[in-house]
């Protein structure tokens, strides 16, 4: 059995040349209605932003802990984990006990400023899960 491999209905060329040679063409004629284009004060032109994905680069990362353990170097906030370390439980239980009291966090992390209520009152919650 002989399998024919379909056709476009393009008119055959000797090479790819001539494909190449129109694309050049095409190319060059957007390049110049480009730059004829006439920018009126205020306008904005908008630059192609160079992708951190190519070849070889990578994003740099921004460190969101000052001090690696978690917690910013000058900051006065005491971290869950500074907690449960305290009272001798996991973190993953302490966040179980705080979820279900429905404590809310400060700013979205699990850590709460020294002497505020907010942390009075984990302290409370997570004080009878050690005992």
């Amino acid at each position: 059995m002989v399998v024919k491999k379909k056709t476009r209905n393009r008119p055959a060329t000797n090479s790819g040349e001539d494909d190449n040679i129109e694309s050049a063409v095409e190319i060059e004629r957007v390049r110049q209605a480009i730059g004829s284009i006439n920018l009126e004060e205020g306008d904005q032109v908008m630059a192609a932003k160079k992708s951190p994905k190519s070849k070889g680069e990578k994003p740099a990362r921004k460190s969101k802990k000052a001090n690696g353990n978690g917690e910013d170097a000058n900051s006065n906030q005491v971290s869950l984990n500074a907690l449960c370390e305290e009272y001798g439980i996991t973190p993953a239980t302490g966040r179980r006990k705080l979820r279900n009291a429905e404590v809310g966090r400060e700013g979205g992390r699990w850590a709460w400023e020294d002497g505020s209520a907010n942390l009075k009152k984990v302290r409370e919650v997570l004080q009878p899960a050690a005992e």
